[in-house]
């Protein structure tokens, strides 16, 4: 998936962009796991098969995301573009909430009684019961998940200081719900008082770069959490055999 020729000429300020939006899904073909096969003997904890089946979850919904939310954009559709990328926010929060719980758990912080049920509700948590069958429990607080990757933000080598996760999340938010930003990118008001609707939305260029910019930074986080989380359960986990079936075709 990449973007048109047509967006790259009316928006080159954006090429770096473009271009590191584009690597950056790239890089998910090379973490995708194809099959998982459980081990011959069983472990001595889940920990290691449970975690490697979420982080998988959460790749492919990164991935697609990513894809929409470039799509979207190819056939002028910014406000599903926002969507999307508000929906990538909060998977790159479970990622990064999952490596908070992986990274207190083997500093001994936390027990394995409370890390298996922060998996068990990033897992199976739903809202509505009656899409489960087994007494699911409640999901963890999405608010919880964004906050978690600013918490993973301050401890990144990288770190100047100038993202603030949870101030881009809701700024997306305000494009995502129907107020006013939300439902005004379909309307221009001149200054006589006379007002032009559309069947598209007319985002002004500052909050087009805002789109991309919000997707590089919620991209990249997302593969930093997934391989902290991936070395992490290496490294103290028996992890299930793993094929990689189709690497370079995601």
């Amino acid at each position: 998936m990449r973007y048109t020729e047509d967006l790259r000429v009316e928006h080159p300020n954006l090429e770096e962009c473009f271009n590191e939006i584009e690597k950056l899904l790239l890089e998910h073909s090379e973490r995708y796991v194809g099959i998982s096969k459980p081990l011959p003997s069983k472990p001595v904890r889940l920990i290691g098969q449970n975690g490697v089946h979420y982080l998988q979850l959460s790749l492919s919904r990164s991935h697609s995301l990513i894809k929409g939310a470039i799509l979207a954009l190819n056939n002028k559709n910014p406000l599903l573009a926002i969507l999307a990328v508000r929906a990538h926010f909060e998977t790159t929060g479970g990622v990064s909430y999952l490596l908070k719980k992986l990274d207190s758990f083997y500093k001994q912080r936390i027990s394995e009684e409370l890390l298996n049920q922060s998996l068990k509700r990033l897992h199976f948590g739903v809202k509505l019961p009656e899409f489960s069958p087994l007494n699911p429990p409640d999901p963890i607080n999405v608010m919880s998940l964004i906050d978690s990757v600013d918490e993973m933000i301050t401890k990144m080598p990288q770190n100047n200081g100038t993202i603030d996760f949870r101030r881009c999340y809701d700024n997306l938010s305000e494009f995502s719900h129907p107020n006013n930003l939300g439902m005004t990118m379909d309307v221009h008001f001149n200054k006589i008082g006379i007002t032009r609707f559309y069947f598209s939305s007319q985002l002004p260029k500052s909050e087009f770069d805002m789109i991309n910019y919000h997707l590089v930074i919620t991209s990249g986080l997302f593969i930093h959490a997934y391989d902290e989380c991936l070395k992490l359960l290496v490294n103290n986990e028996e992890l299930p055999i793993l094929y990689c079936r189709y690497p370079n075709k995601l």
